[in-house]
């Protein structure tokens, strides 16, 4: 008999089993009996994979090659859409800055070299990178350097590099295909190496430089950041290509396969996330550019949509989940033997924002309501109202949200520097999404499987086509009662016959799908539909009126519109209106603040620009949100930039917020005369008297504008002013209009008139001291005669724009005197000297004062 052991060789039956050994000897027939041959060695010789071979290395390189070209395009495409949005921005500042012209004296102009060199700091940027940035300089007063740092992803940019990776690994695929996994994954790997290497070469040869006489910058992406991300990103994308392309049919098919082959849990986090980025991602470019429009205008911020939207959505989902947005700024210096530093952060959440940021929690629950009714529908009724294995897919979102925030939504910036030997300093400021994040993400999905679940079966059961709709075509076919494949194991000792997957009726199914999802009463069931049907209902009706308050508050009904209206007044000439929604806090005049006097104003504020609107309510019982506006436009072709305070007043139309302008525009205007009394002037045809004295100027206030100046001549004086005057210009200085006024020939006739009246009566009397004719001729006090006065010259006078007028010393005039003396007739001689005051009167009569006397005036001189 023979027996076979476990390596198949046969064994007599009637041999003694195998002793152990040290146990008894080993028989010498045995021992000396011929043992078997040994086994020949083996040989193991390595072959290179057929798949290996320079076709595919070369389709790698292509790979690479077309990624970064793609790359390339997609960056300049960004970096022109930046440039044209900046461009649209910084319009209204060309005309009011001209040219401008660096520290060192040269004009900054971009070469080609440095445009090459932003086409690849976006890249950079968008591959994980980080920008540094270099300055130093050398020579004149000041020398030294400094450096910096940027970090931020522009998570859209990156989507759309990366889609040409994907592309171009499907069609490569396609043509050429890989027979396994493993070539899939080593061409993908070869192909992610070979782009990082380039990329990461370019970054290092083009970068931004402008050197100068004395100083030099230069700004490069490349890195380590660089390399690794660039690595990892098309590595990824290339062996996603190749694997779509791996599958049979179309990219959109392959894509289908690609999903249904990903395990359960990675299912069901795609889904949660796409219902997500449905919902948010229509939010953030609504939201965004409605928000952005009123700062840098709807066009830039269309234009510059790839850099924002990606950032924005990030923290959009951060807030409606209860995480936020935190803030750190940290900054020091040294100089001369002191140094200092400081540091603050700041946290911004729906806790911290208005009332209407509970709308983003709102939509948190409409997204977490969809996502587990349809993670709940590609499940099989056996999980409903089951706690089994629920902790699996919170566990997964909430590590990806630890993950994932410092990956993509991180940013940051920071410098530093030296000059010379006076000191130097540094600062950073970086910005992410809040730390507990991850918690909550874990606790709201916590709340979808839940709603997964528990909530799944009712909707199953009470409303199946609102049921069918929100699974779509991830609905498992036993909710539906429909044909499942069930596999039958083989029994033990069974044909292989019996092992088969064969097509059978959903009876198992259909029972647990009964018991899941048809436990009610067909009238409870009713009242269950009708009550999800009307919650559902409001939820939309609310969700869309609260959509549509927001989206209204943030336009029609915001800060920025209320200050637009009210400069479009002013630009418009239209004085009451502006006046009426700001009224002029100030004493001075508003007698120019009217419809008048505005619409006759030569040039008026235009290009108006709302920027940014910052908003934040007080406490108190009293308390009213304030806030200021950032507004700007030109007026002659000056560029002026304003902060307005406004006020929430109350509420319009119960739903919206009633804003107010605090800060008037008026601006004052002053009038400065030299002439005694008042003076007419005209300012955009209102009349208005300007006072006449050095020290006192008449002040008034005006909407800003050019407005036309003139002035109406008299008799007597004439008034010189300019043709124009321009008030607002932003130079912070109050305009002055300077009113000249001259005397005419007829007052000097006037005034050398009176002085010869006055002269003559004087001289006229025989008293030595004529009264208020100080003649200065010295008589003896023994020589008391008559005394006989004979003028032989006038004096001439020098008439002010006041009316006041006296005489120089080399205009004086002259008087003999004599009369009889103690020996005889004595004579002298005496100067005069003339002043006084000539006034208008308002009847329009000249009167003119006139003194003698004995020393000269300073008129004139």
């Amino acid at each position: 008999m023979s027996t076979v052991d476990d390596s198949g060789n046969g064994r007599a039956g009637n041999e003694s089993e195998e002793q152990p050994q040290g146990e008894h000897p080993v028989p010498e027939s045995v021992a000396t009996s011929p043992q078997p041959p040994q086994a020949a060695p083996v040989t193991v010789t390595l072959t290179r994979p057929s798949w290996l071979n320079g076709p595919s290395l070369l389709g790698a390189l292509a790979h690479a090659g077309i990624s970064l070209a793609g790359a390339i395009v997609g960056s300049a495409i960004v970096l022109g859409l930046f440039a044209a949005g900046l461009a649209m921005q910084a319009s209204p500042y060309i005309s009011g800055l001209g040219s401008y012209t660096g520290v060192v004296g040269n004009s900054v102009a971009p070469d080609a070299g440095s445009l090459i060199g932003a086409v690849f700091a976006i890249l950079s940027l968008s591959l994980w990178g980080d920008l540094s940035a270099n300055v130093s300089v050398a020579g004149g007063l000041v020398s030294g350097n400094a450096s910096a740092t940027v970090v931020f992803l522009p998570q859209l940019v990156t989507v759309i590099l990366l889609a040409a990776a994907v592309l171009w690994g499907f069609l490569e695929e396609k043509r050429r295909p890989l027979p396994g996994r493993l070539a899939r994954i080593v061409l993908a790997a070869a192909t992610g190496l070979i782009f990082a290497i380039v990329v990461t070469i370019f970054a290092a040869i083009f970068r931004i430089t402008s050197p100068s006489n004395g100083a030099s910058l230069s700004i490069t992406g490349a890195g380590w950041r660089l390399f690794l991300g660039a690595f990892v990103l098309v590595s990824l994308a290339a062996l996603a290509g190749r694997a779509l392309g791996a599958a049979r049919g179309s990219l959109l098919t392959g894509g289908r396969s690609l999903r249904a082959a990903l395990p359960v849990l990675v299912r069901e986090t795609l889904s949660y996330a796409s219902v997500g980025l449905v919902v948010f991602g229509l939010l953030t470019l609504v939201g965004g550019l409605i928000s952005l429009s009123n700062g840098i205008g709807f066009g830039s911020a269309l234009l510059t949509l790839p850099l924002w939207f990606g950032a924005v959505l990030f923290s959009t989902v951060s807030l409606s989940h209860l995480g936020g947005i935190q803030v750190f700024a940290a900054g020091g210096g040294a100089a001369f033997g002191t140094s200092s530093s400081s540091a603050s952060s700041s946290t911004v959440s729906v806790f911290t924002l208005d009332g209407w940021s509970w709308l983003l929690v709102v939509l948190a629950l409409l997204v977490a309501v969809v996502a587990g009714l349809r993670i709940g529908a590609s499940r099989h009724p056996g999980l409903a109202r089951t706690a089994r294995g629920i902790w699996k897919l919170p566990v997964l979102v909430g590590g990806l949200w630890l993950v994932l925030p410092w990956i993509f939504v991180y940013a940051g910036a920071s410098a530093g520097g030296v000059a010379g030997g006076l000191g130097g300093g540094g600062a950073s400021v970086f910005v992410w999404l809040a730390w507990w994040l991850f918690l909550t993400m874990t606790a709201w999905t916590f709340g979808v499987e839940a709603i997964a679940r528990y909530l799944t079966p009712i909707v199953a059961g009470t409303t199946p086509r609102l049921f069918s709709v929100v699974g779509w075509r991830s609905t498992n076919a036993a909710w539906l009662g429909g044909v499942e494949t069930v596999t039958v194991p083989v029994a033990a000792g069974a044909s292989s016959d019996a092992t088969t997957d064969a097509p059978q009726t959903a009876i198992a199914s259909a029972v647990v799908a009964a018991s899941a999802a048809q436990t009610l009463s067909p009238r409870a069931r009713r009242r269950v539909r009708i009550g999800i049907i009307s919650v559902v209902s409001a939820a939309v009706v609310v969700g869309l009126a609260a959509v549509a308050i927001s989206i209204l508050s943030a336009t029609v009904f915001s800060p920025g519109v209320v200050a637009q209206r009210y400069l479009d007044a002013v630009a418009q000439g239209d004085a009451t209106t502006a006046s009426r929604m700001v009224p002029p806090a100030t004493k001075d005049s508003q007698k120019l603040l009217t419809d008048a006097v505005l619409g006759k104003a030569t040039a008026r504020i235009k290009d108006i620009q709302i920027g940014e609107v910052r908003t934040h309510a007080s406490s108190g019982p009293d308390a009213r949100s304030t806030g200021t506006v950032d507004v700007a436009y030109t007026l002659k072709g000056a560029y002026v930039k304003k902060s307005l305070e406004v006020v929430q007043t109350g509420t319009e139309f119960l739903f919206f917020p009633k804003w107010s302008v605090a800060t008037s525009i008026v601006e004052p205007l002053a009038f400065a005369s030299s002439q005694e009394g008042s003076t007419d002037v005209t300012v955009g045809g209102a009349q208005i008297q300007v006072v006449g004295n050095s020290d006192i100027t008449s002040q008034f206030v005006a909407y800003p504008g050019e407005y036309p100046v003139s002035a109406a001549d008299n008799k007597y004086f004439a008034v010189q002013v300019p043709p124009t005057v321009i008030v607002g210009t932003g130079d912070g200085e109050p305009s002055t209009v300077d009113v000249s006024v001259s005397a005419t020939p007829a007052t000097i006739d006037a005034v050398t008139e009176a002085i010869k009246k006055k002269v003559d009566g004087c001289s006229a009397t025989k008293d030595a001291s004529p009264a208020d004719c100080t003649f200065n001729a010295w008589i003896y006090s023994s020589d008391n005669t008559p005394v006989t006065w004979k003028v032989k010259s006038y004096p001439t006078a020098t008439v002010a724009a006041d009316g006041s007028f006296g005489t120089k010393y080399e205009s004086s005039g002259e008087v003999d005197a004599s009369w009889a003396g103690y020996f005889g007739n004595d004579t002298a001689s005496a100067s005069i000297y003339a002043s006084g005051q000539a006034t208008v009167s308002p009847s329009g009569e000249l009167t003119v004062d006139v003194s003698i006397d004995s020393s000269p005036s300073s008129y004139g001189n």
